[in-house]
């Protein structure tokens, strides 16, 4: 990277994804781009060739690397010994501009944004006190490097090999790998296994020169007996069994390839995990509504019966005493003539007590009909969901988002969230108190409105608001009231916007230093005003509470 990037003029920063940061560096004659993701599973730093695309809005963290680094020239690329962190340096006119630190350590990853003086101007993740009691990463405060493991050795230094002789000895494999990455920087698990591996087929010196003499910048995609990418490496592999290494001549070529591979992949299950969970919803739904029409059916009971029983009253009135509640008739319907117990109502007469029965058995015929067709349709539908299901589940080419569309259109699952009215939205911002009005968009694209005074509750609630929004106030206390738009599908608000939105309603509460904060959500059609309340005060019904942190990040 120091020898294709340094000195290059930093013409472009994108955030394609909220872990992910792009530069577009002209450096050698042409513009490169140079990937950083500091996602958890596969945090990297690597030139590109994939276009990504980007949100419309850039996010905060991308606005400020463009305010500090557009224009800039990256003068410096560094690597403090042999950790998984990288500098990279930057400088505009001859003065320091910055430096970008990218961490790469698995659940800790980050990238950071400091400036000349050490001190962090954003990054990619925060991390307050609460999360890490040894190193805060905010705004403002000093940049602090991740400490180095006490006791290791930085692998490139003369004699280090001894280490790895050390822990080679060792019978037992898992252990020999634990004991060398406890001693010797930076080994990572695979990196561990291979010089073992290596080991095993030599000695442990030949083996430490084969992997760090290997040349700068080759890479290998690995792929497994299927032909899938399993990741990118410096060397063509030892310890990977039943696989095939492809050499791509430059690392950042196949951490390319590798990755995008990848992370496609990852999107694609997820994409399929999530339509698997709308479908077993639907499913589990219409299984609950049979369940609930064979209640029903047993309510209305047989027809049948009821017409019965209503005839025998009529044949057998003669002999029922006026004003009786109940009448003991031989059943006529039947061979051997059993004894029936009709029940009664003595303020009628048994005509009218005929009448009543022969209406129940109109009533259950229509009624079983009715039953019968939604019945039909509830397992034709069951039906086809299954199939659908099925595909997903058992044809690797199936497309997660072309079935879901095809069950959307078939009605068997809720329409997608379609985008807010806009106009109308923006027409109600801009009336009076639209202006106290903070708004935060979730990752999900959901649209959090929050009130910070009397005034704007009272306008977010009565004028902003639409029926089906969700609406959200902090339980048995004074706070803001807060709205969750659901662009016409309440039903469709995943359940953890509603949690981040309750979390912003504890906030901006009386109770915000609490630990524990009850927060009730319900939709916006059961709150109202009471008839000369004061701003703000609203009467609500239907609610469900959430307990949240309001000190929760993120």
């Amino acid at each position: 990277m120091a020898q294709t990037l340094q000195g290059g003029l930093v013409q472009s920063i994108t955030q394609p994804a909220p872990l992910q940061l792009v530069l577009g560096v002209y450096a050698g004659g042409r513009r490169r781009y140079l990937l950083l993701s500091a996602d958890a599973t596969w945090a990297r730093l690597h030139e590109t060739w994939v276009k990504r695309p980007n949100p419309p809005e850039p996010p905060v963290f991308c606005m400020a690397c463009r305010k500090h680094l557009d224009g800039a020239t990256l003068v410096a690329v560094q690597q403090p010994e042999f950790d998984r962190v990288v500098t990279l340096r930057f400088s505009r006119a001859g003065t320091a501009a910055g430096d970008l630190v990218v961490e790469m350590m698995g659940k800790h990853a980050n990238i950071i944004l400091v400036d000349p003086d050490g001190r962090i101007l954003d990054s990619m993740k925060h991390i307050s006190a609460r999360l890490s009691r040894a190193r805060e990463v905010l705004p403002g405060r000093p940049y602090v490097m991740a400490p180095i493991a006490a006791g290791t050795v930085d692998p490139r230094l003369d004699g280090a090999h001894r280490s790895l002789a050390e822990a080679a000895a060792l019978p037992d494999t898992e252990a020999a790998a634990a004991r060398a990455m406890a001693t010797l920087q930076g080994l990572s698990p695979f990196l561990a296994q291979e010089l073992l591996a290596r080991c095993a087929a030599g000695s442990a010196e030949e083996a430490w020169h084969t992997v760090f003499g290997a040349p700068a910048g080759q890479g290998f995609v690995v792929r497994d007996a299927k032909g899938a990418a399993m990741g990118a490496y410096p060397v063509e592999p030892a310890c990977l069994p039943g696989t095939a290494a492809h050499p791509m001549g430059a690392f950042s070529l196949a951490a390319d390839a590798a990755y995008t591979e990848l992370e496609t992949r990852a999107h694609a299950a997820n994409l399929s995990r999530q339509a698997e969970g709308q479908m077993q919803r639907a499913l589990k739904s219409r299984q609950a509504s049979i369940t609930e029409l064979t209640q029903q059916a047993r309510k209305l009971g047989s027809a049948e019966t009821h017409q019965r029983r209503g005839e025998l009253l009529l044949a057998h009135q003669s002999v029922i005493a006026a004003g009786a509640a109940e009448a003991r008739l031989a059943d006529l319907f039947e061979a051997d003539m059993p004894e029936v117990a009709i029940t009664l109502d003595p303020d009628m007469t048994i005509p009218e007590n005929a009448e009543r029965l022969f209406a129940k058995a109109r009533k259950a015929r229509s009624g079983a009909a009715r039953l019968a067709e939604c019945r039909e349709r509830l397992e034709a539908e069951i039906a086809t969901l299954s199939v659908a299901l099925q595909s997903l589940r058992n044809d690797p080419e199936a497309n997660p988002e072309a079935v879901c569309a095809e069950m959307r259109e078939a009605g068997l699952l809720a329409p997608e969230p379609g985008p807010a009215p806009v106009s109308v939205a923006a027409k109600k911002a801009a009336e009076p108190h639209g202006g106290r009005i903070s708004t935060v968009r979730t990752v999900d694209g959901y649209e959090i409105l929050i009130g910070l005074s009397a005034e704007a509750n009272d306008h977010l609630t009565t004028r902003v608001a639409a029926p089906t929004d969700w609406w959200l106030h902090v339980r048995g206390g004074t706070g803001a009231h807060v709205v969750v738009r659901s662009k016409g599908h309440p039903e469709s608000v995943p359940a953890a916007v509603l949690q981040e939105a309750a979390v912003w309603a504890a906030r901006n509460s009386a109770s915000k230093h609490s630990s524990v904060v009850a927060v009730d959500v319900t939709q916006k059609k059961h709150v109202r005003r009471p008839r000369g309340a004061a701003p703000g005060l609203v009467a609500y019904r239907n609610e469900r509470t959430l307990h949240v942190d309001p000190k929760r990040e993120g």
